[in-house]
């Protein structure tokens, strides 16, 4: 996925407590990883909220903390 800003988001597939994506601007240079809830499907990112489906009929909108 790519962001408003550009950056490209890309899921980790390693084994962990949570899902990871790594965001790397355009250049390649990594610039934060986001950790969401586990088995959850990241569906939509806005500049102000990341939209995840966290089961079949339920989606939540995560806002950063700043």
């Amino acid at each position: 996925m790519i962001d408003h800003k550009g950056r490209i988001w890309l899921q980790l597939t390693y084994t962990a407590d949570s899902q990871q994506w790594l965001i790397i601007t355009a250049d390649g240079t990594k610039e934060k990883i986001v950790n969401l809830p586990k088995d959850t499907m990241l569906t939509h990112i806005s500049s102000h909220h990341l939209g995840v489906r966290l089961d079949d009929v339920t989606m939540a909108l995560f806002e950063p903390i700043l």
